[in-house]
C-alpha cells in the first residue's frame, strides 16, 4: 500500500483499474458462446457494470495522483522501475503464451479448449504479480482462475458437458476473478484518496 502513495503507484492503480475493467467484460462475452441469448446478454450487463464503476474510479484516481508526492531517493525510483519492468515482462509474456497455446491448439483442432487453455494461462500470469507487488490476493485469484481451467479441460477431455457451455462457465468464472481483482483495486483507491484528504484539505474525498 505505501508504494501505492506515490504518484506513479496510483497512477499504477488506475492502470490496474482500466485493465480489469477491459478483460473482465472481455471474458464475460464468453456467456454468449453457450449460454442462452438473454441469459449471456444478463452476464455481460452485470459484469459491464463493474467495468464502468472501475473505469470512473480508474479516471478520479488519474486526477487525484497529481497531488501525490513523486518517489523520493534513489533506492524508490529504482523499485519503481523494477515494478514497471516486472510488470511489462510478464504482461508480454502472457500475451506471447496465449498466442503460442492458440496456435498449437487451431493446428491440431483443439479449438474446444480455447477458453480454458487461454483462462490457464491467466490465471497462472497472477502469480508472478503475487512476487513481484508482494500481494496475496494474486495468488488466490490465480487459484481461483487456474481451478476452472482446469476443470474446464477435464470437462472437455472427458465430454461431460458440451464445449460450449465449458467455455461459457470457464469464461464467467474468469471474469469473477478479473472482477474481485478490479475490487481490491477500489478498496486501495479509497484508501489512497483517503489518506490524500487527511494531508490535502482541497482534495475530494474518497467515495
Amino acid at each position: 500500500m505505501n508504494g501505492a502513495l506515490s504518484r506513479p503507484g496510483a497512477r499504477f492503480v488506475a492502470i490496474g483499474l482500466f485493465l480489469m475493467a477491459f478483460f473482465t467484460v472481455l471474458w464475460a462475452t464468453w456467456s454468449f458462446y453457450g449460454l442462452p441469448v438473454v441469459l449471456g446478454a444478463a452476464v455481460v450487463v452485470i459484469f459491464g457494470a463493474f467495468a464502468v464503476v472501475f473505469v470512473v474510479n480508474g479516471v478520479q484516481l488519474i486526477r487525484s495522483a497529481s497531488r501525490l508526492p513523486s518517489p523520493a531517493g534513489d533506492e524508490s525510483q529504482r523499485r519503481g522501475r523494477a515494478l514497471q519492468l516486472g510488470f511489462g515482462i510478464t504482461f508480454a509474456s502472457e500475451g506471447v503464451v496465449i498466442a503460442i497455446v492458440c496456435v498449437l491448439l487451431a493446428i491440431n483442432g483443439g479449438y474446444a479448449y480455447f477458453a480454458p487453455a487461454i483462462a490457464l494461462v491467466v490465471g497462472l500470469h497472477f502469480i508472478p504479480f503475487g512476487f513481484i507487488f508482494g500481494r496475496t490476493i494474486d495468488f488466490y485469484i490465480a487459484g481461483w482462475v487456474v481451478v476452472w481451467a482446469l476443470v474446464g479441460i477435464s470437462l472437455i477431455a472427458s465430454q461431460t458437458i458440451d464445449a460450449p457451455l465449458v467455455a461459457s462457465l470457464v469464461g464467467v468464472a474468469t471474469a469473477c476473478g478479473t472482477a474481485a481483482y478490479g475490487v481490491h483495486m477500489l478498496r486501495v483507491k479509497r484508501a489512497i484518496l483517503a489518506t490524500l484528504a487527511e494531508s490535502d484539505p482541497c482534495a475530494a474525498p474518497a467515495r
